[in-house]
């Protein structure tokens, strides 16, 4: 029984454990191979990170820069319904006719 237990020591020690050494060393290149490709895909991540930051800040500025046109436009626009909104107020007035005289000295002063 114990040459029997020699015999398969010897075998594994002879055909397993080198393989298993092999296999060992094949990992360690997997293990490496896989570090390389997380640092790249860091890098890809950065970049790409850094690209997004970058079209984000120049979309915000364009945008705030259409806000205020959009902002300066409308101040406008209202400023005009105002005007026009007195000068209606003041066509109504002189067409209501016991008023009329009254409007046209105001107007007139």
């Amino acid at each position: 029984m114990a040459n029997m237990y020699e015999t398969v020591k010897q075998a594994f020690g002879d055909l397993i454990a080198p393989q298993l050494e092999e296999i060992k060393g094949e990992l360690k290149a997997v293990h490496s191979e896989i570090a390389r490709v997380d640092a790249k895909i860091d890098n890809v991540d950065a970049k790409l990170s850094s690209r997004i930051d970058a079209v984000e800040s120049r979309l915000s500025s364009r945008m705030d820069t259409i806000d205020a046109k959009l902002d300066f436009r409308i101040d406008g626009v209202i400023t005009r319904i105002d005007s026009l909104g007195k000068e209606v107020g003041y066509i109504r007035e002189m067409i209501n006719v016991e008023k009329r005289p009254a409007v046209l000295e105001t107007r007139l002063q």
